[in-house]
C-alpha cells in the first residue's frame, strides 16, 4: 500500500482492540522516514486504556508516495521499561 503523504497517515486499530494515537514523530533522511508512534490500546477490561506503547515504522519514498517497509511494535510494559532504562543510561552530550 502506497501512502501519498505521511502527514495524512492514520493508524488503524490493532488486533488487540481499538487504538488511540497519543503522539507521533517523523524523522526524514533522504528517501526514508522513520515514524515513531506513541499509542494506547483500549481494552474492555481497562476503560481508560493501558500503558502507552511504542510503534516504530520505516517508510521508503517510492513513485507516488511512501511504502511501509518495516515495523516494530513494543507490545507490553516490560518492553517499554527496558527501552526507557536503556535511553536513561545514555550519556548526555
Amino acid at each position: 500500500m502506497i501512502i501519498a503523504s505521511l502527514d495524512d497517515l492514520i493508524l488503524g486499530d490493532d488486533s488487540d482492540g481499538p487504538m488511540e494515537e497519543i503522539a507521533r514523530s517523523l524523522v526524514y533522511a533522504g528517501n526514508w522516514c522513520t515514524a515513531f508512534f506513541l499509542i494506547r490500546i483500549r481494552k474492555e477490561s481497562e476503560p481508560h486504556g493501558g500503558s502507552p506503547l511504542l510503534w516504530v515504522h520505516r517508510y521508503q519514498k517510492t513513485q507516488g508516495g511512501w511504502k511501509l517497509m518495516a515495523k516494530v511494535h513494543l507490545t507490553n510494559e516490560s518492553q517499554m521499561k527496558a527501552l526507557n532504562d536503556l535511553l536513561e543510561s545514555l550519556p548526555e552530550n
